[in-house]
C-alpha cells in the first residue's frame, strides 16, 4: 500500500513571536532616543510583524510576512532626522536604538528558540 502524505510547510511560530518581541524592544529604545520638538515623530515610531499590525494611527502601515518585523515611522521627515540633508546633519535615533538593543534582541530570540527546541 502506497500512501502519499501532503507535506505541510513548517511555520516557526516561535520565530514570529521572538521577532515581535525584538521589534517592541527596538521601538521602545528608538522612542527614547528620538529628538523631540512637537512629539509627532516620537509618537509615530511603531512596529509591524506577522503577528500584529501597528495600532498607532500615525505609525507605519503595511504587512509583514512570517519571519519579518519592521520598526519605523511614516512621518515624512523621519529619514531626514535620521540621516540629515545637505543643509543639516542628522540626529540618528533608529540605528543607535538597534545598536543599543542587540544584546537584548539576542537574548529574546534565544529565549524563544530554547522554548521551542526544548518544549519549555
Amino acid at each position: 500500500m502506497n500512501v502519499k502524505r501532503k507535506s505541510r510547510p513548517y511555520k516557526p511560530d516561535w520565530a514570529d513571536k521572538a521577532l515581535t518581541a525584538a521589534a517592541l524592544i527596538v521601538e521602545a529604545q528608538a522612542a527614547e532616543l528620538v529628538p523631540v520638538d512637537t512629539g509627532r515623530l516620537k509618537g509615530s515610531i511603531s512596529h509591524i510583524s506577522h503577528i500584529n499590525k501597528s495600532n498607532k494611527t500615525d505609525g507605519i502601515k503595511g504587512t509583514a510576512a512570517s519571519g519579518e518585523a519592521y520598526v519605523g515611522s511614516n512621518v515624512e521627515y523621519a529619514p531626514y532626522q535620521e540621516y540629515g540633508t545637505r543643509f543639516m546633519s542628522g540626529k540618528a535615533y533608529m540605528r543607535p536604538a538597534i545598536d543599543a538593543t542587540k544584546g537584548d534582541i539576542k537574548r529574546v530570540i534565544a529565549k524563544y528558540w530554547k522554548g521551542q527546541a526544548f518544549g519549555c
